[in-house]
């Protein structure tokens, strides 16, 4: 669904937790809840919102998909990154290292309480016919 002024409502599950709990598969615990009820999915975004000191809040959806929460995903202005490896987080690093030396011009959406330097990262997902699926490309909001 499209809001009025281009925001997207996307449709799935939000997990919050600790990077311990992260580290300890419960973020993809609940992204194999959401494959697994949206078996038709060609594709999903997660949203991982860095907004407590120990941890953040991940959502899991997309436009069509089957959830019992909302997220509303902003259609204005994203630094875009293909993904070219399984280290998502090294890419991060990467994009944090570039933004620090200068070497690319950006700058991070602000949130009210932010507790990393990309505090909001969107995640573009595919799934493959056998349900397996793999991070295909990060977008950082920029203002």
């Amino acid at each position: 669904m499209i809001k009025e002024n281009n925001e997207f409502i996307i449709k799935g599950f939000m997990w919050t937790g600790t990077y311990e709990d992260a580290f300890n598969g419960e973020v993809k615990k609940s992204i194999d809840l959401f494959i697994s009820n949206n078996k038709d999915l060609e594709s999903f975004f997660g949203v991982s919102v860095h907004n407590r000191k120990d941890g953040f809040s991940y959502f899991i959806g997309n436009i069509d998909a089957v959830g019992t929460d909302e997220y509303v995903l902003n259609s204005g202005n994203y630094y875009t990154e293909l993904v070219d490896s399984t280290e998502v987080f090294l890419m991060y690093q990467e994009i944090e290292r570039k933004i620090l030396n200068g070497s690319l011009n950006i700058k991070p959406i602000e949130i009210a309480e932010k507790f990393d330097r990309l505090p909001v990262k969107v995640e573009k997902y595919s799934i493959s016919k056998d349900g397996n699926y793999k991070v295909v490309e990060i977008q950082i909001p920029v203002e």
